[in-house]
């Protein structure tokens, strides 16, 4: 429906060394947050864990609701949500990428 092949998705449960492999990572809601933190034990690390919607709504902690009981809509409105999230992600690091990369004249 968006355009989008997800036939090779794959998951995997989260594990502490993911703190040291990744320089980001987000969580869908605070439970998913508060595993992230119990599993990381001594390897935790605040500065790279957040909640996935604040990016776009900074510091408001805000869940991404679980459609799973709701309507196609629901669906629809999670994904906006998620696509809007991921949106804020990339021009960060467009940002931050195009500032390390000045060359002077």
């Amino acid at each position: 429906m968006n355009g989008i092949d997800i036939s090779q998705q794959c998951c995997r449960q989260f594990k502490k060394e993911d703190m040291l492999a990744f320089d980001k990572i987000y969580a869908m809601d605070n439970d998913i947050y508060n595993d992230i933190r119990r599993i990381s034990g001594n390897l935790w690390n605040p500065s790279k864990t957040d909640l996935l919607l604040n990016e776009v709504y900074p510091g408001r902690n805000l869940d991404v609701p679980d459609p799973w009981y709701g309507t196609e809509k629901n669906y629809h409105e999670v994904y906006a949500m998620i696509d809007k999230a991921c949106e804020a992600i990339i021009e960060k690091f467009n940002i931050q990428h195009s500032k390390h990369n000045i060359h002077p004249a």
